[in-house]
């Protein structure tokens, strides 16, 4: 029964890999032609099935607190994938590109240390920008430093993926939508915990586990903590090791609740996230292989392309000096959280605490000889890494809320925030010394800290008119003051003058979201909203003062959606789907200005993203359980829109002017680093009481993500991915062992592809803005056994 569901996903998947993928008009008819036939089969295996259902398998009603408030997501008018602990260890989520996986509207990619999550194609178009387009948070609490964003091994009870601005309740930094990790709470129900273990091939381990002690009637606490380490799987062609992994991925961390009486509950949390990453497993094309983007014919006979557009060739593999790292760095986060029950309201109040700190060392030569090379007169080499990360970060928020308790037709809730923040980030090059490979010398130190202050008002209202008809209104104005100070330090050059500069600026903006609801019976709602997501502008420091790139204006969207949520076939699923429309305004792309003097940030026309969201959960029988989901979505840029980030590679500003141009006039072109396809279905059969209280289990889920183009010339294409994950396990109250195996088909595929500008191509043709492609490989086949013990 599982086998024949992935045969047809698996069909499908290669149909998609072959058809020609353009824009949403020629999609309709080859992305239909790729799911019809997997919806008919599925609703012929659903015929065949139902029958054997029984009365009482009904779907596990699933709690999310989306909006600041406990309830049952079907009841709630957002699109959410909310995605329990369970189901997350099952799925073999563990970090976010396993989380974009199963979550369809949803994909990930990262440059350098910056973490990269994109909601219905509304992408980060400046990639190491200090501010994200989707926020992401620990128990509502934001964390502001794009390096942070990973959940790893924290003890968590579900994320929710909330798909669309939410800027009305989550604040600053949820243009796009909002990602919401869920932590385990401690329970006064007895003690009780869970230890893992975890082997697997390539060096891969896991120990973790957490207990949960109550400290009499009123008070509990519950302590975590997880280690892992796993060599990767991409093999270096420099010494044989292993890239990809990860030396240390820590967490560790507790909460204690505190109920003094019925009316105050306090809850207080405190965790910590170490990492040490390998350096990633980076293949770079030289530039003599480039073939499209704009054309140069040198005076010395030589042709060069300012891109490459084609896939990697056999004998292409990572080549990297092994004193390069990943991430490698720390986050701590501590929160407190009191409730006070007044009668008629709930006082909420809420006070964090966070600091995070990181680097990179990534080798971006490739050469094996290089460190043999000089580079410049100070015996530095031509070996040089780069430190591109969000360095520093520290963080303190203030929010008070006051929400009501009555259940009558007003419903509403009032309150504001104070958020305090220094957010660092860093791009910063070292050498290794020509008289020894083994040690490093800076070269360049360019180290940017933004100081924010931010406060806000919000609130929120909801009325029903009867028992199906219910509207609502959400709000919040927020104020916005930002101090840059730059630094730029150069090594390399004998005397070269520091350079300190710094910028203030003020915004305010506000961010309404209006919905109206309608019951169409007890299992069915339907509902329309209008929400407006705004991310905050910003300065380009003093070296822009009068001059038109001084500052950025705030970037906005207007976001249009009608859905409907369902329960089907007597409780035993769901079905829910939504249809939307955004309107993205004065976006922000990072621009080599005219004045030549490095790289600002401009507003640009703007950019549309329309798409279908569905997806659906069926208990087919009591032992077969079925999930699947889809999006389609056409992100492009709206007509008259000019790309200034890709004016050199066209030959914009080339001494030689090119024989072959493109244009930066990027209308109509799909937005760079998006998938206008997913496809998600996953499956779990599970055999009762098969063997000594053991119930044994398969769980199957597969998934399809049409390829994204690296820029927003739509040329270079980093091809579709197709990764199937199996585990088979067996569980009691007590005891769970489980295999497992992620990609198990062993598909090749990039994780992420990007472009950097060639210095040697840039001496021999100035201003040419011929790149180097930089291929990421994704993590081949992987398998490995847990065991887990609860009590």
């Amino acid at each position: 029964m599982n086998y024949t569901l992935v045969a047809v996903c698996s069909g499908g998947f290669k149909m998609t890999h072959h058809a020609v993928r353009t824009r949403i008009e020629s999609l309709a008819e080859t992305r239909t032609r790729l799911v019809l036939p997997s919806l008919m089969a599925v609703a012929a295996l659903l015929a065949g099935d139902l029958a054997l259902a029984q009365d009482d398998g009904q779907l596990e009603e699933i709690v999310v607190t989306a909006r600041k408030r406990t309830e049952n997501l079907q009841d709630v008018p957002l699109s959410i994938t909310a995605i329990s602990a369970v189901d997350l260890e099952r799925a073999s989520v563990y970090a976010l590109d396993d989380l974009a996986e199963i979550t369809p509207g949803l994909t990930y990619q990262s440059i350098g240390a910056f973490n990269t999550p994109t909601i219905r194609g509304l992408s980060q178009t400046s990639q190491s920008g200090l501010q994200g387009n989707v926020g992401v948070f620990i128990d509502g609490i934001f964390l502001n430093n794009r390096s942070t964003l990973e959940f790893g091994v924290l003890d968590l009870e579900r994320i929710e993926v909330v798909k669309g601005p939410q800027g009305a309740l989550y604040g600053r930094n949820t243009f796009a939508g909002a990602i919401n990790y869920v932590t385990r709470s401690p329970s006064t129900d007895g003690i009780n915990g869970r230890l893992t273990a975890e082997v697997g091939n390539e060096g891969r381990w896991e120990i973790g586990g957490s207990v949960n002690f109550p400290l009499g009637e009123n008070a509990a606490v519950r302590v975590f903590a997880a280690t892992s380490e796993f060599d990767g799987t991409i093999t270096n062609a420099r010494g044989g090791d292993k890239l990809g992994g990860y030396n240390e991925r820590t967490s560790y961390g507790a909460s204690l609740i505190f109920d003094p009486s019925e009316n105050l509950s306090v809850k207080l949390f405190a965790a910590r996230t170490e990492v040490d990453e390998d350096q990633p497993p980076l293949i770079l094309v030289p530039v003599a292989r480039n073939d499209c983007g704009a054309t140069y014919n040198l005076p010395d006979g030589r042709v060069f392309n300012s891109l490459y557009c084609s896939g990697l060739q056999a004998g292409d593999a990572p080549n990297l000096n092994a004193l390069g790292k990943g991430q490698v760095g720390d986050f701590t986060l501590a929160y407190l959280n009191v409730e006070y029950d007044i009668g008629f309201a709930t006082l909420t109040v809420n006070i964090s605490d966070s600091e995070s700190e990181y680097s990179t060392l990534v080798d971006n030569v490739s050469n094996p000889v290089a460190e043999t090379l000089p580079l410049g007169p100070l015996g530095f080499s031509a070996q040089f890494f780069t430190n591109s990360a969000g360095d520093v970060a520290e963080q303190q928020s203030y929010e008070v809320r006051l929400a009501s308790n009555d259940d009558g037709p007003l419903g509403w809730l009032i309150g504001g925030s104070v958020f305090n923040t220094l957010t660092g980030s860093v791009l910063s090059s070292v050498s290794t010394l020509l008289d020894n490979p083994s040690e490093l010398g800076r070269i360049s130190f360019v180290p940017n800290r933004l100081d924010t202050d931010v406060n806000a008002v919000f609130g929120s209202a909801s009325y029903a008119f009867d028992d199906r008809n219910r509207v609502s209104a959400e709000i919040r104005y927020t104020e916005e003051d930002q101090f840059l100070e730059r630094t730029v330090m150069i090594f390399f050059i004998p005397n070269f003058p520091t350079s300190v500069t710094s910028a203030a600026s003020e915004f305010s903006y506000t961010t309404p979201r209006l919905t109206y609801e309608y019951a169409w019976n007890d299992d069915t709602l339907l509902y329309a909203s209008a929400a407006r997501g705004v991310k905050s502008g910003g300065t380009n420091g003093a070296a822009f003062a009068d001059t038109p790139y001084a500052d950025y204006l705030e970037e906005s969207n207007w976001t249009y959606e009608v859905g409907i949520k369902t329960s089907i076939l007597d409780g035993r699923g769901v079905f829910n789907a939504v249809v939307y429309s955004v309107d993205w305004t004065d976006l922000q792309i990072p621009a080599p200005p005219d004045l030549q003097i490095g790289t600002a940030i401009v507003n640009a026309a703007g950019a549309t993203s329309t798409g279908i969201e569905i997806d659906t959960r069926i208990n087919v029988t009591d032992n077969f359980t079925i999930g699947a989901a889809v999006t389609w979505l056409n992100p492009e840029f709206d007509s008259g829109t000019v790309d200034a980030a890709i004016s050199p590679l066209c030959g914009d500003r080339a001494v030689i002017p090119p024989t072959v141009a493109c244009s930066t006039e990027v209308g109509g072109q799909q937005l760079p680093r998006t998938s206008d396809f997913q496809v998600y279905v996953g499956g779990t059969y599970t055999w009762p009481n098969l063997i000594g209280g053991f119930d044994a289990y398969v769980r199957v889920d597969t998934s399809h993500q049409a390829g994204k183009y690296s820029l927003s010339l739509n040329q270079q294409d980093q091809g579709d991915i197709n990764l199937t994950n199996v585990r088979i396990g067996l569980e009691s109250e007590s005891y769970e062992i489980a295999l497992w195996a992620e990609n198990v088909f062993d598909e090749e595929y990039n994780d992420r592809v990007t472009v950097t500008t060639d210095p040697a191509a840039g001496f021999a043709c100035a201003g040419c803005g011929i790149t180097v492609a930089r291929f990421y490989p994704g993590n081949t086949r992987t398998f490995g056994l847990r065991g887990t013990w609860r009590f």
